[in-house]
């Protein structure tokens, strides 16, 4: 599966392009309680630094966890995630609907999270590296709507 996802990202990385007019979702308590997640499994206890190296995500200082703005990367991001979609399930649709991401920088990498896509109140959260290459996913208690 993982081999599925690089060849998406390599594809999406040669070719270029990009979702025009893509918005990030804006700071909210759902995005500040993903941040302050993210900063406790990098300083936290032996179980949240064990589910960091699992995640595959690099130690960072909590000035390098922030809330992406720039509506490229937010772009880049939906065209990343929609690709995997179809990858992974057969029965989406060709043109899946634009919707605003939250996406999170963790120094270099990449969290991305559709708050659309939620099971049994779990939210997911995708990781990348630097380059959009698909890391691993994580089930994120969402908690209530914030808007």
């Amino acid at each position: 599966m993982r081999s599925i996802y690089f060849a998406v990202i390599l594809t999406l990385a040669v070719s270029g392009g990009e979702a025009v007019g893509q918005a990030c979702r804006p700071a909210d308590a759902r995005s500040d309680r993903m941040i302050s997640t993210l900063n406790r499994l990098m300083n936290g206890s032996k179980k949240d630094t064990l589910t960091r190296a699992s995640l595959l995500l690099p130690i960072v200082t909590p000035g390098q966890i922030v809330l992406v703005t720039d509506s490229a990367v937010c772009a880049r991001a939906i065209q990343v995630l929609d690709s995997i979609i179809h990858i992974t399930n057969p029965d989406a649709p060709a043109n899946i609907p634009s919707r605003p991401l939250y996406v999170i920088n963790i120094g270099s990498f990449i969290a991305i999270s559709d708050p659309n896509d939620q099971s049994d109140g779990h939210m997911a959260i995708d990781f990348f590296d630097a380059t959009w290459k698909w890391l691993s996913g994580l089930g994120w208690v969402a908690g209530p709507d914030p808007s």
